[in-house]
């Protein structure tokens, strides 16, 4: 009797760090979406709030900063941000996954939203979530590789 009480309790940890976990998921997606639209790209690359041109955010990707060379993810930032202002040309110049990047934040709304409400069983098993991120990893690399190839990863 001892052994399930333990099992349950068990359960019930990681229960509440899979609860945890959709509401943080959910917070970074809302909050995403809200500054895709609060901020703005510059026409020399760096991002500010919206109305406010002269105070650009401090650069945030670590290589570009150090090494002067982007990363897989570099441009994302500007890519969504054009998305949000319709303007799908610049979105995909800045990053060629932009689009497909804001597709899935967007999709963790309802995702993370019905999960919450079925904390039982995950919606989709958890198989399916590690290839789709596996895939997603593969699809930055490949695409930052494309840019390696052509001579766009050197951020001067």
């Amino acid at each position: 009797m001892t052994e399930v009480r333990a099992r349950m309790s068990e359960c019930s940890v990681a229960n509440d760090g899979l609860v945890q976990r959709h509401r943080q998921v959910l917070a970074i997606a809302c909050a995403v979406g809200v500054l895709a639209f609060a901020l703005q790209a510059l026409p020399d690359g760096r991002v500010a709030v919206r109305g406010f041109p002269q105070v650009s955010l401090p650069q945030t990707c670590a290589s570009r900063s150090l090494l002067g060379l982007r990363c897989p993810g570099c441009g994302l930032t500007r890519s969504i941000i054009h998305l949000a202002e319709g303007d799908w040309r610049a979105s995909w110049h800045d990053h060629r996954l932009g689009g497909l990047m804001a597709v899935l934040i967007a999709l963790q709304i309802p995702y993370r939203l019905l999960a919450l409400r079925r904390t039982g069983r995950p919606l989709i098993p958890t198989r399916w979530l590690a290839v789709l991120s596996y895939a997603l990893i593969a699809l930055l690399v490949g695409n930052w590789l494309v840019d390696l190839v052509a001579g766009r990863v050197s951020s001067s």
